[in-house]
């Protein structure tokens, strides 16, 4: 697979199967398996496992997360040394940012509500498809839902740029990496359809645009990476010449002595 191919076949892959799921109903049929009619409510909704454990505990996850790289950046300033991994750590914090802030103002925007809010599950609106977005009299004829891409699952999709880390450095792990990222998007995106704040297809958005801006930042900084490449290649040999200088000049200095 070519590297553009790599960068951009995922999100188009990912965004392909929201609309699967939307068109065909595996969006409802998933909630309402998580829907107990002895309840009257989802499964997790209310619960402190759902509400406190895994959804207030795997956001407080994320943040810090964040701050620990954050402090990580700041305290390697000064070390010129650790420039690659400060890079890094700069580039991970951007993909956190900027993917959560991105859909935070998509979800803000957002007319669709979450299907907690839906009459099918006992809230008091119809409800809308995300597909019907753009549909100008849906939105003058509903206010707004705010639950459209997946916030929560967001937090964790957004370390997508581990993977382009390891893949870059050809870790081994680049991949195993790369399905732990899947695995916890997942448990994220489990959570809130368990407790019926998000359909499946919201979540799988938010991994789509997750995708989408930790490969075009690893783009845009393509071309420093390979910049700090040629210098390293340039100063290894004649770091190497001068390690190895350094003893044939002593020894020859001390046949003279003798």
């Amino acid at each position: 697979m070519s590297a553009v191919h790599l960068r951009w076949s995922p999100a188009v892959l990912l965004l392909l199967s929201a609309l699967a799921f939307e068109c065909s109903g595996l969006d409802q049929w998933v909630l309402d398996v998580c829907f107990s009619t002895a309840r009257g409510d989802f499964i997790a909704r209310g619960t402190g496992w759902g509400d406190k454990l895994l959804h207030d505990g795997g956001a407080r996850a994320v943040l810090i997360a964040a701050i620990a790289l954050l402090l990580m950046r700041v305290a390697g300033i000064r070390r010129g040394r650790d420039k690659p991994y400060r890079d890094d750590l700069i580039y991970l914090l951007l993909c956190v940012a900027l993917t959560t802030g991105l859909v935070a103002l998509l979800k803000h925007f957002s007319p669709v509500h979450c299907p907690v809010q839906w009459q099918r599950y006992g809230g008091d609106v119809e409800g809308i498809s995300w597909l019907q977005v753009g549909q100008g009299r849906v939105i003058a004829a509903i206010r707004a839902g705010h639950c459209f891409p997946g916030g929560h699952s967001s937090g964790a999709w957004a370390w997508f740029g581990l993977y382009w880390i390891a893949r870059r450095r050809q870790w081994s792990h680049a991949l195993p990496v790369l399905c732990g990222v899947f695995v916890m998007g997942l448990l994220f995106s489990a959570t809130q359809w368990l407790r019926g704040a998000h359909f499946p297809s919201h979540d799988i958005v938010s991994a789509a645009l997750a995708w989408s801006v930790a490969s075009a930042l690893d783009a845009l900084r393509q071309p420093a990476v390979d910049r700090h490449r040629q210098t390293e290649d340039h100063a290894s040999p004649g770091r190497v010449v001068d390690d190895l200088a350094i003893p044939v000049v002593q020894q020859h200095h001390g046949s003279h002595q003798r």
